[in-house]
């Protein structure tokens, strides 16, 4: 069953995750229009849900003038029938805040959801911090000591560790500042430095290293697509456990 998320233009708090008849639902009590922002997956933007020409047909449909038919011979299991098949407002908005029974998990689902997603840019600022200190620490001297003119595309090619330290140390600054549209190159990040760390390590035959290279991959991939607050909860702390082994590698000179 598809997923969708919501929020009005003039405002960052987004609602979901919401099924079709929550959104069909919204729209027969005026909660959401043809200018409501619509999060799109495939291009990680908010469009308008006009842009969105057959789900508009769906959530939107054409109202059919109704008439009231007198007749006495009406029949009462009709009635019956049409009062149980109606639901009021407020089971409505209840259905779409997760709140009822039969919606329940919907609402633990967003819940967790909202939770992963709070976690996920401070989580993944500090393991790309650590492995930036991590990574740069070893060539301290060059960075410190050498004037900018003294460093040159040989020497840090030379160093490929820097170029890694470089990237996660912007890379953190900017999860920091809460930009998460950063998430693609964080996992163009995490597909290139792990592939080039673990065939490094591999040649050193440090298994250890290898292990804290993948740890540390994975968690930057899961930590920019997981929706589920268990996983995102377990990638990151595997990521500290990485980016940590690298520091203190580092410290001790293993690194060098």
């Amino acid at each position: 069953m598809a997923e969708y998320y919501i929020k009005k233009p003039d405002t960052d708090h987004a609602r979901g995750p919401l099924t079709l008849e929550q959104l069909q639902s919204l729209a027969e009590t005026n909660s959401i229009d043809h200018d409501t922002l619509l999060y799109d997956d495939l291009t990680e933007k908010w469009k308008p849900l006009a842009a969105y020409t057959e789900l508009v047909h769906e959530i939107f449909p054409e109202k059919k003038s109704l008439t009231l038919r007198k007749d006495k011979d009406f029949a009462p299991e009709n009635q019956k029938k049409a009062k149980e098949e109606s639901l009021t407002t407020e089971k409505m908005l209840a259905a779409a805040k997760g709140e009822t029974k039969e919606t329940r998990h919907i609402g633990a689902a967003k819940e967790s959801r909202q939770k992963a997603a709070g976690l996920s840019l401070p989580g993944l600022a500090c393991i790309a911090m650590i492995s930036a200190v991590a990574f740069l620490y070893p060539s301290m001297d060059i960075l410190l000591f050498s004037g900018a003119e003294d460093i040159q595309l040989s020497t840090l090619l030379s160093s490929p560790f820097i170029i890694i330290g470089l990237v996660d140390l912007a890379l953190g600054i900017f999860l920091f500042l809460g930009m998460a549209d950063l998430f693609p190159l964080v996992r163009i990040r995490a597909a290139l430095a792990t592939g080039f760390l673990v065939y490094v390590f591999w040649a050193w035959q440090n298994l250890y290293f290898v292990a804290a290279a993948c740890l540390v991959g994975i968690a930057f991939y899961i930590g920019t697509v997981a929706s589920r607050y268990s996983w995102m909860l377990l990638a990151l702390i595997l990521g500290i456990i990485g980016s940590t082994f690298f520091a203190y590698a580092a410290f001790t000179g293993a690194l060098s």
